[in-house]
């Protein structure tokens, strides 16, 4: 079953709150955001806590991958530790080291 819930850069917290929990209360347990900032996954993932809104995964694709992403959660987010993103892998690569996990 898929539930979507409309949210932008623009919405407030009371409007994340809103879409984050008729979305816990339909059982979902897997997010995908599109186009959200690093401070709008920031604000969600405060917002799920709040809520007691655990799920099996984030993905916010283009957040992991930047800098600012690496440096909030090096510096004490540990929330940003469990959001995944995807990385891109070419069969053609010459580097046969195994990745790190």
């Amino acid at each position: 079953v898929e539930w979507c819930e409309e949210v932008s850069n623009h919405s407030s917290r009371d409007e994340l709150r809103s879409a984050l929990s008729r979305l816990k209360s339909q059982g979902a347990t897997i997010l995908e955001t599109k186009f959200l900032s690093l401070q709008q996954v920031r604000t969600m993932t405060e917002v799920m806590e709040e809520l007691n809104f655990d799920v099996y995964a984030l993905f916010c694709p283009a957040i992991v991958l930047g800098h600012d992403f690496a440096e909030l959660v090096q510096s004490g987010w540990w929330q940003g530790a469990y959001i995944l993103d995807s990385t891109p892998w070419y069969l053609s690569s010459n580097d046969a080291r195994p990745g790190e996990f």
